[in-house]
């Protein structure tokens, strides 16, 4: 079995006025490739990319690619219009940016020739390599993989991947029927062990910022044989992620970070800060299920 990637979602850090943080920015981007993250997924919902202004989004593509090293960058483009994802792909693409990533187009109700044109759009006339952020929780979409459309579109030369965002693994693993070469990874952290019994190529994570070096060692683990020692972190960082969700993802993440000394601000509103309860449950699973 294959080394697997480990690709931050990264959090997108504010200073006191609400701009983005380039010191510390650079620094957790240093801090996970010390980790072993092997790559970043810029601009996504962990990094509120939809909260950001099209200027923001660019200028977090450009200041994120300029400390990335030689590691893989996804710039997500996710859109309503398709105009504006391409212009934020062939963005990405002029500066340097592996693949770009979207899901379907949300809020409005599109029928399935809409969404795979879309995202055949995006690739045709930006240049880029796509990688489908698979999110039905959000996009309210669901790909039909009988659908002739959403075959073509998995099938099409400049498809590169998956970021699976969902439960189903039966559905994540019907991807890879539809076209072997696509590369697939997991995109939920709490079922990342899971999906390694299907072979996927890694993993697209939130709590990554924090918690990458977890995550390369539940991969070596597994590919290892040592199951028991890779359920056993994965049941730690699941325990992690119950009071993560409770508290709030994002805000929560942003507060366990300011722990391993990276401020980085408070989310965009609507998104609310933490109360003192809110953080001192994740002082307190921190200290239970991080003791080394």
């Amino acid at each position: 079995m294959a080394k697997k990637d480990i690709i931050v979602a990264l959090v997108t850090p504010f200073d006191e006025k609400g701009n983005i943080n380039e010191k510390v920015l650079s620094e957790l981007i240093e801090y996970n490739i010390s980790q072993g993250a092997t790559g970043f997924f810029v601009g996504g919902s962990s990094g509120e990319g939809p909260l950001l202004t099209s200027n923001e989004r660019k200028n977090l593509f450009k200041l994120s690619k300029t400390y990335s090293k030689n590691t893989m960058m996804i710039a997500n483009v996710s859109a309503l219009h398709t105009d504006e994802a391409i212009d934020l792909a062939k963005y990405a693409n002029y500066l340097g940016y592996d693949f770009v990533s979207s899901t379907a187009p949300y809020f409005y109700i599109h029928d399935v020739k809409d969404v795979a044109q879309y995202f055949i759009d995006i690739i045709e006339e930006s240049g880029s390599k796509m990688i489908i952020y698979n999110f039905p929780k959000l996009s309210k979409f669901t790909f039909d993989l009988e659908n002739k459309y959403i075959i073509n579109l998995l099938r099409h030369p400049g498809m590169y991947g998956i970021k699976h965002t969902n439960y189903d693994l039966y559905e994540l693993e019907r991807f890879s029927r539809v076209n072997k070469n696509l590369k697939i990874y997991n995109g939920y952290d709490e079922i990342y062990l899971s999906t390694l019994s299907l072979d996927v190529d890694g993993a697209i994570g939130s709590t990554f910022n924090f918690l990458s070096k977890y995550f390369v060692i539940i991969s070596d683990h597994y590919i290892n044989g040592r199951y028991e020692e890779a359920l056993h972190i994965q049941n730690n960082m699941n325990a992690i992620m119950d009071v993560l969700i409770e508290v709030g993802l994002i805000s929560g993440i942003k507060y366990a970070l300011s722990l391993y000394g990276f401020d980085c601000g408070i989310p965009k509103r609507p998104f609310r800060e933490l109360s003192d309860d809110d953080k001192k449950k994740i002082d307190l699973v921190l200290e239970e299920y991080l003791k080394e």
